[in-house]
């Protein structure tokens, strides 16, 4: 968990998954954590900086057939965030219509933090 990168490639996301599907996913995910997070801090047993949230959200699409194309780009906004998202889906089916594709999630060889700081400088 000591990493700093942010920025994640999901790989294997079912083809059908629209990006609707995709950021209900996230959403989802990081209302749960923020929801276990209020509740550890109310108890004072963590730090309200670590909030799950995400700043950036890309699925490429065919726009031949209308899917994806089987990975997304996600940039969270800390690692903690990053790393709660990894352990939620990693190594998991995304998809509930039946798709045999496992998720897997490897940190994005270009992370948007780095560009972010270019692009200002």
């Amino acid at each position: 968990m000591g990493d700093p990168r942010t920025t994640v490639m999901i790989r294997n996301v079912p083809n059908m998954f629209t990006k609707e599907n995709m950021l209900d996913l996230l959403d989802k995910h990081c209302l749960e954590e923020n929801m276990k997070l209020a509740e550890s801090v109310a108890l004072g047993e963590a730090d309200p900086g670590a909030r799950s949230e995400f700043d950036f959200f890309y699925l490429p699409m065919d726009f031949r057939t209308g899917h994806n194309l089987g990975y997304a780009f996600v940039n969270l906004t800390n690692p903690t965030a990053t790393w709660k998202l990894c352990v939620a889906i990693n190594g998991r089916r995304l998809d509930p219509l039946g798709s045999r594709k496992i998720c897997e999630i490897t940190f994005a060889r270009i992370q948007v933090v780095v560009v972010l700081i270019i692009i200002m400088s």
